[in-house]
């Protein structure tokens, strides 16, 4: 049940440390909210780790954003639409709805061992389709949007949340077992 808890709780803190924090400051928040709910599972290295794979992953997600929405517009000019969306909408959609979640877990699986990015792959696709059909039914209905990093920020903490609960209590229970 406390794990149930836990798992809702989380993510409703960081949607919730978003409302008036600096966009540059989102990853820090995020990474404090997910490190501070979880001090038994995360010991110093881990939570320097994560706070260093969440910057990278934001950092490359912006690079990666600027990356294909200035290459789509280049070849498909600026007044490219499909249906509402204009072509810097649908780079918006597929970066930060797509690659930006599988960016996120890849990175911190890279620092983070207890966090497979291939074990918990069918978890973070579903993850990747919850917030892609929620940026799409964002952008159809001109929702602000502000509310599209707290939609990626409340699905991406659940994900993460059920991952480290699982891992981390797994990992631990096996290290019990080997002393």
């Amino acid at each position: 049940m406390i794990k149930i808890a836990k798992i809702i709780i989380v993510p409703i803190l960081c949607v919730l440390s978003l409302s008036f924090v600096n966009f540059w400051i989102i990853p820090l928040i995020f990474c404090l909210v997910i490190t501070l709910c979880n001090l038994k599972e995360f010991n110093f290295k881990t939570a320097i780790n994560f706070f260093v794979a969440s910057y990278i992953s934001f950092i490359l997600g912006i690079l990666v954003y600027s990356l294909i929405g200035n290459l789509l517009e280049l070849v498909l000019e600026k007044r490219f639409q499909i249906g509402k969306f204009r072509i810097v909408d649908i780079s918006y959609l597929f970066v930060v709805g797509i690659i930006s979640p599988m960016l996120f877990f890849y990175i911190n699986s890279l620092f983070i061992k207890k966090i497979s990015f291939f074990n918990n792959l069918r978890k973070i696709l579903i993850g990747v389709i919850v917030i892609s059909l929620a940026l799409i039914i964002i952008y159809s209905y001109d929702i602000h949007s502000d509310f599209s990093f707290k939609i990626w920020q409340f699905v991406v903490a659940i994900i993460l949340q059920y991952i480290i609960l699982n891992n981390f209590d797994n990992g631990s229970e096996m290290e019990n077992i080997k002393t």
